[in-house]
C-alpha cells in the first residue's frame, strides 16, 4: 500500500516510509565531517590514554585517518584505524614485560659477593632477596641493604641462633639501578626474580 512520504525533519508518532527513512539517514558532507573529526578525536584519545597508562609513545601516525577529499566528498564508508590486535601487537613490541613476567627465581650465591655493588642491565626490574644464617654472635645474620647507594634496610642481627635465618626482605631494582648486600654472619643465600 502507498503512503504519504512526510517532509524531511518530521518528528511525530507518524508512521515513516521507506523513502522518508532514506531521506533522513543520509548524512550531509558537513555531518560527515563531524563525525570523522569526532571519531578521530576518540582514536587519538585513547591513543593519549595508552600513553599514559602504558607508559609508551604512541603517536598519530600509527593509525590512518580518513583523507579530507573523502570526507568532503562524502565518500568515506568507514574509519580507518589499527585493530585492537594491531594496538596490542604494538603495545607488546613497546613495552618492557612486568615483574615476574619470564622471570625465575635465580640462586646468585655463586656470582655475587658481600659488599660488592652490582647494576640491574637486564633491561627490566629484578627483585632481589638475601638472607644471613646466625652464629649466636651479636650482630650475626644481619643483612645491610643498599639502592643506588642509599640504605633501604638493615636487617636481622642481635645474636640469632646458630644456624637460625634473620630476617628475609625482597627489593625490587629497576632496570640500571644499583644494588648491593653487605652481610654480617658466616652463611648467605642470595636469590634474584630474573630472565
Amino acid at each position: 500500500p502507498a503512503a504519504p512520504t512526510a517532509a524531511q525533519g518530521t518528528n511525530t508518532t507518524q508512521l515513516a516510509t521507506t523513502a522518508f527513512v532514506e531521506a533522513e539517514a543520509v548524512l550531509t558532507a558537513s555531518q560527515v565531517t563531524a563525525v570523522a573529526v569526532a571519531a578521530d578525536l576518540v582514536i587519538d584519545t585513547a591513543y593519549k590514554l595508552a600513553d599514559t597508562a602504558l607508559g609508551v609513545r604512541i603517536d598519530n601516525n600509527t593509525h590512518a585517518q580518513s583523507s579530507g577529499a573523502e570526507i568532503t566528498a562524502g565518500t568515506e564508508t568507514e574509519l580507518r584505524s589499527n585493530s585492537p590486535a594491531d594496538i596490542v601487537s604494538y603495545i607488546t613490541q613497546h613495552t618492557t614485560p612486568g615483574l615476574g613476567v619470564d622471570q625465575t627465581w635465580q640462586d646468585m650465591m655463586s656470582s655475587r659477593s658481600s659488599g660488592v655493588t652490582y647494576t640491574n642491565s637486564s633491561g627490566r626490574p629484578i627483585m632481589v632477596t638475601c638472607n644471613a644464617y646466625g652464629s649466636g654472635s651479636p650482630a650475626n645474620g644481619q643483612v645491610t641493604f643498599l639502592i643506588n647507594g642509599d640504605r633501604v634496610s638493615l636487617s636481622g642481627g642481635g645474636a640469632i641462633a646458630s644456624g637460625a635465618i634473620g630476617d628475609s626482605p625482597s627489593y625490587i631494582i629497576p632496570n640500571g639501578d644499583t644494588y648491593q648486600a653487605t652481610f654480617v654472619g658466616p652463611y648467605i643465600e642470595w636469590w634474584e626474580l630474573r630472565a
